[in-house]
């Protein structure tokens, strides 16, 4: 496996590029895309539905296949590995939250916090009381053993949030995570996935069509015609 030994940015995507077959044509979505994310930043991508963003969070996070390019996660090589590593490589470095909260029903609110351990073949008394922690983090100190069922829609993204949190991965990847709250709840969802990323020291990458949020993080970018591009601030 490449390591690449002290590094400084939690990701690496260097000349990104992926088509879709369309009948007879191909459809190239991304372009040669490139982002480098320190240690401990946070930032957002915005683009037009369609745009590729999913399909490069999806790419990023090791869940989908590039045609061409490298990616890094902490110095370490992503593509190319083989299913198994890759999937250990993602439980130990990256925490992902989705527009669906993709909560177990038959479990309780603690339980599928500890699930993200449990999926490591592990679930510690460590493992128990951080899960404890980031329940109390997120404002659901009593809701642990509440069925998921009984929550409201930004109380499971915040059992989502303390769940992609638990194995303390360096990098986290949320795809529209407010996309099915109200502004008030997904405001507050917002601010949370940013304070704990801070506390956490945890680099971020928001997707958003939201761009209230957007401003809220370190960089913004566009992901426009294959490519990224830095949003500047408005003066």
């Amino acid at each position: 496996m490449e390591i690449i030994e002290n590094v400084q940015f939690a990701l690496e995507a260097s000349e990104i590029q992926k088509s879709f077959p369309n009948g007879t044509e191909t459809v190239e979505v991304l372009k040669g895309v490139n982002l480098q994310l320190r240690r401990g930043e946070t930032v957002a991508i915005q683009g037009t539905s369609g745009s590729g963003k999913t399909t490069f969070l999806n790419i990023i996070s090791g869940l989908e296949a590039l045609d061409t390019g490298e990616l890094y996660w902490n110095g370490i090589r992503i593509h190319g590995q083989s299913g198994a590593t890759l999937a250990a490589l993602r439980a130990e470095q990256v925490g992902m939250v989705f527009q669906a909260y993709y909560l177990l029903p038959e479990l309780n609110v603690l339980d599928n916090v500890i699930l993200a351990a449990r999926l490591m073949g592990k679930a510690t008394r460590e493992d128990q009381d951080r899960a404890r922690e980031l329940l109390v983090r997120v404002g659901l100190e009593d809701r642990l053993h509440y069925s998921v069922e009984k929550l409201s829609g930004g109380e499971r993204q915040r059992v989502a949030i303390a769940r992609a949190l638990l194995n303390r991965p360096k990098l986290i990847l949320a795809d529209e995570p407010t996309g099915n709250l109200d502004e008030e709840t997904g405001d507050s969802v917002i601010e949370l996935l940013l304070d704990v990323s801070r506390e956490e020291g945890t680099s971020l990458i928001l997707v958003t069509h939201n761009s209230v949020h957007a401003k809220k993080t370190d960089v913004r970018y566009r992901l426009h015609f294959g490519k990224l591009e830095i949003v500047e601030d408005e003066s």
